[in-house]
């Protein structure tokens, strides 16, 4: 995934819950209440093995998301083209590519990003 070069503040934050009736929702660790919801299809690589996902998700594909509660993010990248890449200590990856709609939405405070149709919007608070 080429062309990330803006990144997102997780990097130390790992997951703190995934709820279970509001989708696919990501909470992190932050104290200002930071989050990752994915509407579109994902990409989970661990190791050699690519899975992919797509709406309409199925109930288990949510854990999915738990098995990555407590692990390290080392990095959360984006690119102008709304593509989304979270790489966590442990090896694994999560990826949302680019699509005809926006797959993802980080949520903080004091930031919001929208991926997907071929843009990422940030908005700063």
């Amino acid at each position: 995934m080429r062309g990330l070069h803006h990144s997102l503040p997780l990097a130390r934050s790992v997951i703190a819950d995934v709820p279970e009736d509001l989708g696919l929702l990501a909470k992190f660790d932050q104290p200002e209440g930071s989050a990752l919801r994915l509407d579109g299809p994902f990409i989970v690589l661990t190791g050699d093995v690519r899975d992919e996902f797509a709406p309409p998700f199925a109930a288990w594909v949510r854990d999915i998301l738990l098995s990555m509660v407590g692990v390290p993010i080392r990095l959360a990248k984006y690119g102008r083209t709304g593509v989304l890449r979270v790489v966590f200590e442990d090896g694994r990856e999560l990826q949302v590519p680019d699509g005809p709609f926006e797959n993802w939405h980080f949520e903080s405070p004091s930031l919001q990003v929208h991926g997907g149709v071929g843009r990422a919007a940030e908005f700063n608070s």
